[in-house]
This record gives C-alpha cells, structure tokens and sequence, in this order.
C-alpha cells in the first residue's frame, strides 16, 4: 500500500521496519512532530514483517497521509542496507535522513540541517549529535547515556576525514542528512555487510570533504539494548572482518572517484593495521574457517595488491590460517 503525501516533499525520512508493530508507531510519531510545518514524506519499508507491523503501518498512513508504506517485490526480506536502499530509490525528497523504527527524532530534528543545506549547495551532509538511551541490559550498562558526538572540525576536509576514522568519532545514522544525489554518488550501503554498513557510506562523504555541523544540540534518540544484530553477534569473527571489509570498500570507491591521494592513503594504513591486528585474534572468537580464516588474506591482497610485497603481511596470514593466535578468547573480545 502506498499513501502520497500531500505537497512534493523536500525530504524523505527513511524507517526500515522489520517486526515493529511494538516502536513503530513512536518512531513515525517523533517524525511527524519533528517535521512541523516542512514538506516531509516518511517512506516506510517493510522487510518482510511476520507479526502486526504492516497492519500497525496501514493504520498510520491512513492518520498521517505523508507515510508511505513500501515492500519488497514478493515480501522478502532483504536486510538492512538492501531495505534503506530501496527507500532511498523510491524517495522524492532532496534531502535524506534516516530512523530506526525503535529510535526518535527530536523536535528540533531539522531545524539547522535542512535550511543549512538549502542555503549552501557545497554542503552535501550535515552531522548533528544524538541522544543515548539505555533500554536495558548487559550492554546498555557498559556505556554511557546522554548526548553523544565529539564535534570533529571541518576546517581541513583532510583533517576531518582522518578524525572520523577515529573509533568513536563518526557521527551516528539517525542524526545525518543529507542530500540524495550524494548518497547516490557514494554507492548508497553496501549490501554485503550486516553489521558495519554504515561506516563506508559516511566516510566517503567524508572524503568529498563537503560535511558540516548542524546543531550541537542532540536531534536524535537511539536506544541501545542487547537484543540488537550488532550485540548479538560481537563475539563472532564475522563480526570483526567487517570492519575491514567496510574499508576496503571505501578505498575501492576513493579509486574510481579518484579522491585525493593522502586520503586514500589514509585508509591504506588503516586496512593493513586492522588486518594485522585481525590475524592475531581471530582464531580466540567464534569463526568459520574458509570465511574468516583464509578468505581474508585473499580479498585484502586483491585490494591492495602491493601488501603482498610486506613481510607483516605473509607471517600474520600464516599465522592465522594455520590457527594461531596471541590471545586468549577473553581478550579477543575486549
């Protein structure tokens, strides 16, 4: 079912839903108030929903006739990044932001990034802080609630593509917008990733060096609870390599659009100082052989063929293939 909204929107929130007839209804509900008087449609996806969440979306698009409710071609599911993509290519705003269906926007969600972005063509995304909400649980406990984000300057674009490589330092999904031929331009998420889809995608606008900060108010509610796809799945290698893969995915991409050469060789040092670091633990987690053990040394060499000339390289690979590792499976996961 789809419902148009009223006036030609200037921006579209993006809602993955899969199984959310429990949060949905606030998360579009937080849009709404966030969204005020500004032409706005909140492109919902389904991703293959088995409990009451098409029914629950059915209802608010009839309450709020910029909702539109999409699904997958034969109601499968496609993941995370696969179903953002499909809303970002059904999507008819200029400007794109995007919700979890468990998160929040806070009203004041739009209220710098957009007229920013109107007023200012060499801006193509805007960062704003977000809100940390404990929602229980082991994991919850171990970080801190309140505002989040550690403004990072946009002075030297150079400079600034190198703090957001930072751990911790880029800023989160739900308090981004930017404009859809930007995410067009940078490949949109990558779909073979599950758990560290984000971070290609804003690095590489990092890497346009055309972010700016919006509010330094927190625009945003995140709720971090153990249940997530990310906590579930911390204790696997799989887990790990992908925050190389997401790398190699970004200096694949800085190649074709022939971004500058220091910040390619940003991402250079930072693949081979993860994959190094990788070989020494991944046999103390839970991996699967051929993926995780020996596929690995495969792919980063075809990325970045002139490793194979580095000794580090052949002996961490060996190491790993031949099941070795320098710490314990306590210390892998710390």
């Amino acid at each position: 079912m789809t419902v148009e909204p009223l006036l030609s929107p200037v921006l579209s929130v993006i809602i993955p839903s899969y199984n959310t007839a429990s949060t949905i209804e606030r998360a579009i509900g937080s849009v709404r108030v966030a969204a005020g008087d500004l032409p706005v449609e909140v492109v919902i996806v389904d991703d293959g929903s088995s409990d009451e969440s098409m029914a629950v979306l059915e209802k608010c698009a009839l309450a709020w006739p910029a909702v539109r409710v999409l699904t997958h071609p034969g109601h499968v599911n496609r993941g995370i990044a696969g179903t953002r993509n499909f809303g970002i290519a059904e999507a008819k705003g200029r400007f794109l932001a995007f919700l979890d269906a468990d998160d929040e926007m806070l009203p004041n969600r739009f209220e710098v990034s957009v007229p920013m972005l109107n007023g200012d063509a060499g801006i193509d995304a805007i960062v704003e802080p977000y809100e940390l909400v404990h929602a229980g649980g082991s994991r919850s406990d171990a970080m801190k609630a309140g505002p989040v984000f550690i403004p990072i300057s946009m002075a030297d674009p150079l400079e600034a593509f190198r703090m957001a490589m930072q751990s911790g330092r880029l800023p989160h999904t739900t308090s981004i917008t930017v404009r859809k031929t930007a995410l067009e331009d940078a490949g949109g998420f990558p779909e073979y990733l599950r758990f560290n889809l984000e971070k290609p995608l804003w690095l590489k606008l990092f890497a346009g060096g055309r972010v700016a900060n919006g509010s330094d108010r927190p625009v945003a509610r995140y709720y971090l609870h153990d249940s997530s796809t990310c906590a579930k799945n911390e204790h696997k290698a799989a887990f790990r390599l992908e925050d190389i893969l997401a790398y190699t995915d970004v200096y694949a991409w800085m190649k074709s659009a022939k971004v500058d050469e220091a910040a390619r060789n940003m991402v250079r040092s930072k693949i081979r100082g993860k994959y190094l670091h990788y070989c020494s633990y991944v046999n103390a987690l839970e991996h699967r052989i051929w993926r995780d053990r020996f596929w690995p040394s495969f792919h980063v060499a075809a990325a970045m063929p002139d490793l194979m000339m580095d000794a580090s390289y052949w002996k961490a690979s060996l190491r790993m293939m031949l099941g070795l590792s320098n710490v314990t499976a306590e210390g892998a996961r710390l």
